[in-house]
Protein backbone atom coordinates (compact mmCIF):
# COMPACT_ATOMS: atom_id res chain seq x y z
CA UNK A 1 0.00 0.00 0.00
CA UNK A 2 3.14 2.61 1.05
CA UNK A 3 3.97 1.72 -2.52
CA UNK A 4 1.26 2.51 -4.18
CA UNK A 5 0.97 5.91 -2.28
CA UNK A 6 4.15 6.52 -3.76
CA UNK A 7 3.98 6.07 -7.21
CA UNK A 8 0.86 7.98 -7.00
CA UNK A 9 2.31 10.88 -5.44
CA UNK A 10 5.11 10.67 -8.00
CA UNK A 11 2.65 10.41 -11.01
CA UNK A 12 0.76 13.47 -9.61
CA UNK A 13 3.88 15.67 -9.17
CA UNK A 14 5.09 14.46 -12.42
CA UNK A 15 2.27 15.59 -14.16
CA UNK A 16 2.22 18.65 -12.20
CA UNK A 17 5.60 19.69 -13.16
CA UNK A 18 5.12 18.93 -16.69
CA UNK A 19 1.88 21.13 -17.08
CA UNK A 20 4.17 24.18 -15.91
CA UNK A 21 6.54 23.58 -17.91
CA UNK A 22 4.57 24.18 -20.98
CA UNK A 23 2.78 27.20 -18.95
CA UNK A 24 6.14 28.81 -19.12
CA UNK A 25 6.80 27.63 -22.47
CA UNK A 26 4.16 29.49 -23.36
CA UNK A 27 4.63 32.97 -21.93
CA UNK A 28 7.91 33.05 -23.10
CA UNK A 29 6.78 32.58 -26.37
CA UNK A 30 3.86 35.41 -25.96
CA UNK A 31 6.54 37.51 -24.47
CA UNK A 32 8.54 36.75 -27.72
CA UNK A 33 5.87 38.18 -29.93
CA UNK A 34 5.20 41.01 -28.07
CA UNK A 35 8.61 41.85 -28.50
CA UNK A 36 8.34 41.50 -32.26
CA UNK A 37 5.22 43.17 -32.70
CA UNK A 38 7.15 46.55 -30.70
CA UNK A 39 9.69 45.94 -33.75
CA UNK A 40 7.76 46.06 -36.22
CA UNK A 41 5.92 48.96 -34.61
CA UNK A 42 9.75 50.63 -34.86
CA UNK A 43 9.51 50.75 -38.82
CA UNK A 44 8.45 53.40 -41.00
CA UNK A 45 6.94 52.03 -44.01
CA UNK A 46 8.00 54.06 -47.21
CA UNK A 47 7.34 53.45 -51.01
CA UNK A 48 9.95 54.50 -53.61
CA UNK A 49 10.43 54.68 -56.98
CA UNK A 50 13.19 52.32 -58.33
CA UNK A 51 14.70 54.54 -61.37
CA UNK A 52 13.71 57.90 -59.06
CA UNK A 53 14.58 57.14 -55.50
CA UNK A 54 14.23 60.98 -54.56
CA UNK A 55 10.24 60.08 -54.85
CA UNK A 56 8.82 58.88 -51.88
CA UNK A 57 5.20 58.21 -50.82
CA UNK A 58 3.68 56.85 -47.88
CA UNK A 59 1.21 54.82 -50.04
CA UNK A 60 1.86 52.40 -52.86
CA UNK A 61 0.98 53.59 -56.69
CA UNK A 62 2.89 54.86 -60.04
CA UNK A 63 5.95 57.41 -59.98
CA UNK A 64 4.76 60.50 -60.93
CA UNK A 65 7.79 61.13 -62.92
CA UNK A 66 8.25 57.89 -64.96
CA UNK A 67 5.24 56.16 -64.17
CA UNK A 68 6.68 52.66 -62.78
CA UNK A 69 5.38 51.13 -59.69
CA UNK A 70 6.26 52.04 -56.52
CA UNK A 71 8.08 49.56 -54.44
CA UNK A 72 8.15 48.82 -50.79
CA UNK A 73 11.02 50.02 -48.40
CA UNK A 74 10.92 49.14 -44.76
CA UNK A 75 13.27 51.91 -42.74
CA UNK A 76 13.79 51.82 -39.36
CA UNK A 77 13.16 54.97 -37.03
CA UNK A 78 15.64 55.65 -34.65
CA UNK A 79 15.07 56.52 -31.14
CA UNK A 80 18.15 58.82 -31.70
CA UNK A 81 16.58 60.47 -34.61
CA UNK A 82 13.42 61.46 -32.32
CA UNK A 83 14.81 63.12 -29.65
CA UNK A 84 15.93 66.57 -30.51
CA UNK A 85 18.82 67.58 -27.90
CA UNK A 86 19.90 71.01 -27.38
CA UNK A 87 23.82 71.25 -28.17
CA UNK A 88 26.10 74.41 -27.23
CA UNK A 89 28.75 74.97 -28.72
CA UNK A 90 31.70 77.84 -28.30
CA UNK A 91 30.91 80.56 -30.59
CA UNK A 92 35.07 80.97 -31.78
CA UNK A 93 35.81 77.16 -31.61
CA UNK A 94 33.07 74.94 -33.56
CA UNK A 95 34.85 72.05 -32.63
CA UNK A 96 33.87 72.49 -28.90
CA UNK A 97 30.48 71.31 -28.43
CA UNK A 98 28.19 70.33 -25.12
CA UNK A 99 24.69 68.73 -24.12
CA UNK A 100 24.61 71.28 -21.50
CA UNK A 101 25.79 74.95 -20.96
CA UNK A 102 29.29 75.62 -20.03
CA UNK A 103 32.46 77.59 -21.20
CA UNK A 104 34.45 76.60 -23.90
CA UNK A 105 37.68 74.24 -22.97
CA UNK A 106 39.97 76.33 -25.38
CA UNK A 107 39.02 80.27 -24.80
CA UNK A 108 36.99 80.28 -21.52
CA UNK A 109 33.57 81.66 -23.43
CA UNK A 110 30.28 80.66 -22.37
CA UNK A 111 28.69 78.11 -25.02
CA UNK A 112 25.84 79.23 -26.86
CA UNK A 113 23.05 76.78 -28.15
CA UNK A 114 22.69 76.23 -31.51
CA UNK A 115 19.30 76.99 -33.19
CA UNK A 116 18.21 74.15 -35.34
Amino acid sequence: MKRFTFYMAALVLGIFLLGTSNYAQEKAQSKKHVKTQKQINKQNIVYTCPMDPEVKSDKSGKCPKCKMDLEKKVVKIEKQAKIQRDVYTCPMHSEVTSNKPGKCSKCGMNLEKIKK
